[in-house]
């Protein structure tokens, strides 16, 4: 038994369908293992269009070993399901730390676009394998 909002009873099975559309960002894999000095790629697309831009910011927690090209990623409702890469450069800087870990941070998404605002953003962890300098080569 199911009352509409006038107030009418309606006592016939009937079948309720709830559509749910998913609203977030989808990542490519990432190799999460990679060495000092080496490069990482991986690409994002939103799951469902918006209906304003979204902006998803870009972070590294130690910038001094690696930087993230672009900052940032932009969607919008025509292009929310074009793969857009982003690049994770580390330096080889020389010490003998041994392995190390650093978080790739996404940011909540800001837009206009109620759907988009208030996710959450998500933490890659980005493990740099120690990858010992080359000694200096002597000539004769």
């Amino acid at each position: 038994t199911a009352t509409d909002i006038v107030g009418y009873t309606v006592t016939r099975p009937m079948t309720i369908k709830v559509l749910e559309v998913p609203y977030g960002i989808e990542f490519t894999a990432v190799d999460l293992d990679t060495a000092e000095g080496s490069s990482s790629v991986y690409s994002a697309v939103l799951t469902s269009p918006p209906s304003q831009p979204v902006t998803i910011p870009l972070s590294s927690d130690d910038t001094r070993i690696s930087t993230i090209k672009p900052r940032s990623l932009t969607f919008a409702p025509d292009n929310w399901n074009v793969p857009q890469s982003v690049t994770i450069d580390t330096t080889n800087d020389g010490d003998s730390q041994g392995d190390r870990t650093v978080t790739i941070s996404t940011g909540a998404p800001s837009s206009t676009d109620p759907n988009y605002q208030g996710l959450t953003g998500e933490d890659l962890p980005l493990r740099l394998t120690y990858n010992p300098p080359l000694p200096p080569s002597i000539s004769k």
